[in-house]
């Protein structure tokens, strides 16, 4: 099958592709990388942008790269690492990249952190469609970092939820498969979040198997419209801290 990576430009998407590039090797892939999840990057006093650096900081030692590289030169590095073509994008609604995936003509997408939220004509194209794979339980915790707001909130469990993309609406598509998982507050965020992707890819990639095999993986709608997250503001994450809890460890 020809397939589409939709991805992020962070470390957890980059663990994703690590798993997915390398167990969906016979087929005939194409990665595209959003800059960030949300429209605006946080503030540099935030604990979001400590937590910022430090995912891009292991992501480039995973390179093994100078972390100032960018643009085209961090395409190709990235290119040659998973062995896959990967575009930056700055879009994929419109312009040069939804062109270039009309001229990809996937049989199916796949998405993993992607930073823009999917619109028509691009839903349309993939003849299997779209799946997204997110770090959170849905519907209770659409939207941004559900990790985050999971651990805040107290939560005993936390997970990942398989679904359809069938519209422009925030993880609200049919549900295939949803994973959870105690939540351990000793924990740190990035490593809880870390933590979901291997079985929650190992979902995906059944899917696929699935789908190339000639069978479309069952879904059903969410039980409810759940709750939608945003990126937690700078006051939130001080009352994360003030639990007590860690946003990530140096470690």
């Amino acid at each position: 099958m020809k397939i589409i990576f939709l991805a992020n430009q962070d470390y957890a998407s980059h663990a994703a592709l690590k798993l997915l590039t390398s167990a969906l090797r016979s087929h005939h892939c194409l990665i595209l990388l959003s800059p960030q999840v949300g429209a605006t990057k946080p503030a540099l006093d935030s604990g979001l942008a400590a937590l910022a650096g430090f995912d891009h900081e292991k992501l480039f030692s995973d390179l093994r790269s100078d972390a100032g590289v960018s643009g085209k030169d961090l395409g190709d590095r990235l290119s040659r690492f998973y062995q896959v073509p990967v575009n930056l994008v700055s879009s994929v609604n419109n312009g040069k990249a939804l062109q270039l995936v009309q001229a990809f003509q996937p049989d199916l997408m796949l998405s993993i952190r992607f930073g823009f939220i999917l619109k028509e004509p691009v839903i349309a194209i993939p003849r299997y469609g779209v799946i997204n794979l997110h770090s959170g339980l849905l519907p209770e915790y659409r939207g941004v970092m559900a990790t985050f707001w999971a651990m805040l909130h107290g939560c005993k469990s936390f997970g990942t939820t398989l679904h359809y993309i069938v519209d422009s609406q925030i993880d609200s598509g049919p549900i295939i498969e949803r994973l959870e998982y105690p939540l351990d507050l000793k924990r740190a965020y990035f490593d809880n979040l870390l933590s979901l992707y291997k079985s929650g890819i190992a979902g995906m990639i059944q899917a696929v198997k699935m789908i190339d095999d000639g069978e479309i993986p069952s879904a059903h709608k969410a039980d409810g419209a759940g709750s939608y997250y945003s990126l937690p503001k700078d006051t939130d994450v001080q009352h994360f801290l003030a639990l007590g809890l860690r946003l990530f460890d140096m470690d």
